[in-house]
């Protein structure tokens, strides 16, 4: 069995632990070349031990224990703890038990940190001891680092080349610098060095694909005529953007962010420039101004995108090329994407409803789609109705008005095989979901979009079409944006107090009686892309309060749990038998 280096497992498990941004790149990444495959990167260990005790006091919780108290427990004695610390897969040997896998330790005294493990003296310069059972090799570095790793001839054979921060930076992009600035401990992936090694198993990942696709179509009546070869072509269309997007990627980057707001993470990438997928990112569009559609109310959940921008438009290019290849452009599928071409973006919220799930719980949706032509939109919604491409949704056209603005009304009956086993479950679920067996709501005009409900209720609507505010105006969802890439071309807000406070009464009602306080006004977790700059930057976070009601829900459910198991015991242990 492969062992692993340990050490190095040690301190990506601590990099997690990142806090406050380091605001400039670490000069740890002067020593480390250019052509790694990939590393873990952390301003100081100082930084981390900071990051734990904000970790902890953001969950409420004692701290435990700190980075630098854990490495020197390890044996790391002699640290400097205020410089950056790395671990790199350097350029080496990757057949072996091991990959070339290198810490970068910032240190004081590299002599006394290795009279500390008793380390001895080996062939190529470098020294030898064990830790935790394994074999380590090590040596002094230029810039006061020691290089600690399992491959003798990796560690022997390595000399810092002058021009790495200027290679690291030109590879990482502006995304990637964005990310890796915003995080005190940030990884990067090598995609130009990640690319041989992938380049023999896309045709496996189409082969897999093109057998679930025509397994999944033989069962499927509803595919009944489609060619089976074309819609594996469609299939193929993404699989090639996936690929086109590794091969064209510089460093894909993850960085974490800890600090007393709360907890985040954040993904990046730029493209080659030049490459048609630096083109497809070239420009982002701005999410956050449509999220002025939807009332302000407490939600559950809301979201809001623009496809107004280039990436958009190219998925968008590749889901109509996709539907072409399929076979399945006939009928309704045609009018669908015709309405999709006459959106430009839109928004959405899930509210909570005072029936909770026994009166459905998406009967407290409401979205909106921006069209530049809401005539066209409500055709293709009508033109797939009547084509079946819509899977049963009956249209009936301008049943009312709000606001001078045309209403269109639509239900859609969920068929059921009352001879099913499951026919009552999926009922059940129905009603909890839905409110029912049909489903329905309305579209409604205005100048500038369409908006839609799930239930015959224009509350929300006609809250969203007033002046009693919006969520574009929401204090939590702005503080939460602060902490995420802007300006996003998507964004979401899951609210988990207004879902709480939506299901507590159910809950109250089958016997789960929780005491963890959960405020109503609970911010919302928060999560966004943005694109741009030949690239995309991606990220989520959670609020502090969040974390901490998290924490509580956690130790008291797992208290409940404890307390069945010990009562299931006890009354084992009075059976008779």
């Amino acid at each position: 069995m492969p062992r692993t280096f340990s050490p190095a497992l040690a301190v990506m498990a601590l990099a997690g632990l990142a806090g406050n941004a380091s605001a400039e790149l670490p000069s740890v990444l002067d020593v480390i070349p250019a052509g790694s495959l990939g590393g873990v990167v952390a301003p100081s260990l100082a930084s981390l031990d900071r990051a734990t005790m904000n970790l902890f006091t953001a969950v409420g919780m004692p701290v435990l224990t700190t980075p630098s108290q854990m490495m020197a427990e390890a044996g790391f004695q002699g640290l400097d703890a205020d410089r950056p610390i790395a671990m790199a897969i350097v350029p080496g040997p990757m057949d072996g038990d091991n990959p070339p896998m290198a810490l970068f330790l910032p240190t004081r005294d590299h002599n006394a940190m290795m009279n500390q493990f008793g380390a001895q003296a080996a062939e190529g310069g470098v020294q030898t001891f064990e830790l935790n059972g394994e074999h380590l090799f090590a040596k002094s570095i230029p810039g006061g680092y020691t290089i600690v790793g399992p491959m003798a001839e990796v560690i022997s054979g390595f000399e810092p080349v002058d021009g790495q921060m200027g290679a690291h930076t030109q590879l990482l992009g502006i995304n990637g610098v964005r990310a890796a600035e915003t995080s005190v401990a940030w990884g990067f992936i090598n995609m130009p060095a990640l690319e041989p090694m992938l380049a023999d198993e896309w045709d496996g990942v189409r082969e897999q694909l093109a057998e679930g696709m025509a397994e999944g179509m033989a069962r499927n009546p509803m595919a009944a005529g489609v060619d089976a070869n074309a819609a594996i072509d469609s299939v193929n269309a993404m699989v090639d953007l996936v690929e086109g997007m590794v091969n064209d990627g510089a460093y894909g980057v993850f960085g974490l962010q800890v600090g007393t707001m709360g907890v985040g993470a954040q993904l990046a990438m730029d493209f080659d420039p030049g490459s048609e997928t630096a083109a497809m990112f070239a420009e982002g569009g701005d999410s956050g101004t449509l999220l002025g559609v939807l009332p302000a109310e407490p939600f559950i959940f809301a979201s809001a995108y623009d496809l107004d921008c280039s990436a958009a438009t190219r998925l968008m290019d590749l889901a109509k090329q996709m539907q072409a290849m399929s076979g399945m452009g006939e009928g309704g599928m045609n009018h669908m994407m015709g309405m999709m071409d006459s959106t430009t973006g839109g928004a959405g919220a899930l509210y909570p409803t005072p029936g909770g799930l026994m009166g459905g719980l998406f009967t407290g949706m409401v979205s909106y789609h921006r069209s530049n032509d809401t005539g066209a939109f409500i055709q293709g919604i009508k033109s797939a109705s009547e084509n079946g491409a819509a899977m049963g949704m009956a249209l009936t056209p301008n049943e009312t008005t709000l606001n001078g603005n045309a209403v269109h009304a639509w239900t859609m009956s969920l068929p059921v095989d009352h001879n099913n086993p499951g026919a009552m479950q999926m009922m059940q679920m129905s009603q909890m979901l839905f409110g029912g067996m049909q489903m329905g709501g309305y579209f409604v005009e205005t100048n500038g979009g369409v908006y839609q409900t799930m239930s015959r209720n224009l509350t929300l609507v006609e809250s969203a079409m007033g002046e009693g505010g919006s969520l574009a105006d929401n204090d939590s969802i702005k503080q939460v944006r602060e902490h995420l890439p802007s300006p996003a071309a998507a964004e979401g807000y899951f609210g988990f107090g207004a879902l709480y406070q939506m299901l507590s009464p159910m809950a109250a009602m089958m016997g789960l009686q929780i005491q963890t306080p959960v405020p109503a006004d609970l911010p919302p977790i928060g999560s966004a892309i943005a694109a741009g700059d030949g690239g995309f930057h991606a990220g989520f976070f959670a609020p502090a309060p969040v974390l901490r009601v998290g924490a509580g829900l956690a130790m008291e459910i797992q208290a409940m749990q404890a307390g069945a198991g010990d009562w299931e015991q006890e009354d084992e242990g009075d059976a008779p038998f």
